[in-house]
């Protein structure tokens, strides 16, 4: 099935914290993750360092530049207070909903793929196993024992102490008691597991390689619930309004040309995929690294060479906001 693209173009120039009441894109730099700050507010990180922020629910773009390394992931507790990790270590906070950061000392120079927050607590995740966690607001962090060496890319916080993590060869971490003791449940898969989403305390998704995973347990367990029909349609990120919508998105095309979104409106019972290009940028790099989703109709896409991808009928049919640099 072939997805209609209304494309819009826009260059630009902006220096460093400016903000634009007009259309902001992320200038051409690949775009690692997005979230969803209230009804109507989302921050996505990227590539340099890249902050940009939507206050009206991702149709216009402000941009930041943070002067950091790669921004790999960013996560809000509520309205006002967030995360942004990335490569050597790299925490930022924000406290205005995402319209000015600070850096955190994080004690590691890792590489930080995922963070998650709740009120006070949070956890983020990154190379080689690692795991920091904060009960400060992220004010300070302390690194916990995962008792794996593997990359670890997402994590999703249940409730203060609980808390999941999926990573390399298909490894799902799960604590219980804050990250003093984790255990190792079984995914079914050596795949990559790259991205989480709950929708409560027990029914939540995994994506990565060609799988989504489903649980009905809070994460005990876990059971196959989709897998792309070819082997070149690779899943990095996932997002759910509801029990009933989810989506997911990654690449698709032999050389990772095209984007590859996989939609579900009845809890994943079945699931509807498109493979399209959504770019005419000359970068043949077009794979989406992860959606957010403010509603059940509502969603954002964000990916390789700053493009933005919104949908407002739950994922039939996507126009591109932003696009590369000239």
């Amino acid at each position: 099935m072939k997805i209609p693209i209304r494309i819009s173009l826009l260059g630009f120039g902006l220096l460093a914290l400016l903000r634009t009441a007009a259309f902001a894109e992320a200038g051409g730099n690949a775009l690692w993750g997005v979230a969803v700050v209230d009804a109507k507010t989302l921050v996505a990180v990227g590539h340099s360092g890249t902050i940009i922020l939507s206050a009206d629910g991702g149709q216009t773009w402000t941009f930041l530049s943070s002067g950091t390394p790669d921004l790999k992931g960013v996560a809000f507790a509520d309205g006002q207070t967030g995360a942004a990790v990335g490569d050597s270590g790299t925490i930022l906070l924000s406290t205005d909903a995402g319209q000015s950061w600070s850096p955190a000392k994080s004690g590691t120079d890792a590489s930080l793929w995922s963070t998650c927050l709740i009120g006070q607590t949070g956890t983020a995740v990154g190379s080689a196993g690692t795991i920091l966690r904060t009960t400060d607001g992220g004010a300070s962090w302390t690194s916990q024992s995962s008792g794996t060496t593997r990359e670890l890319y997402g994590v999703h916080c249940i409730s203060e102490n609980t808390v999941i993590a999926v990573g390399e060869q298909g490894t799902i971490l799960r604590t219980d008691d804050g990250g003093d003791t984790w255990s190792q449940p079984s995914s079914g898969t050596d795949a990559a597991l790259i991205a989480l989403t709950f929708v409560d305390d027990q029914i939540g998704w995994a994506a990565g390689g060609r799988n989504i995973l489903r649980t009905s347990d809070g994460g005990h367990t876990w059971t196959s619930n989709f897998t792309t029909e070819a082997w070149f349609q690779y899943l990095t990120g996932i997002s759910s309004a509801d029990a009933d919508h989810v989506i997911a998105v990654g690449r698709g095309g032999r050389f990772g040309e095209l984007s590859f979104i996989v939609r579900s409106a009845d809890g994943g019972q079945t699931w509807t995929s498109d493979t399209h290009p959504y770019s005419v940028c000359p970068n043949p790099d077009h794979g989406l690294r992860s959606v957010a989703m403010l509603d059940a109709q509502t969603a954002i896409a964000v990916g390789d060479t700053g493009a933005i991808l919104r949908t407002t009928d739950g994922g039939a049919y996507w126009s591109a906001v932003g696009q590369c640099a000239p």
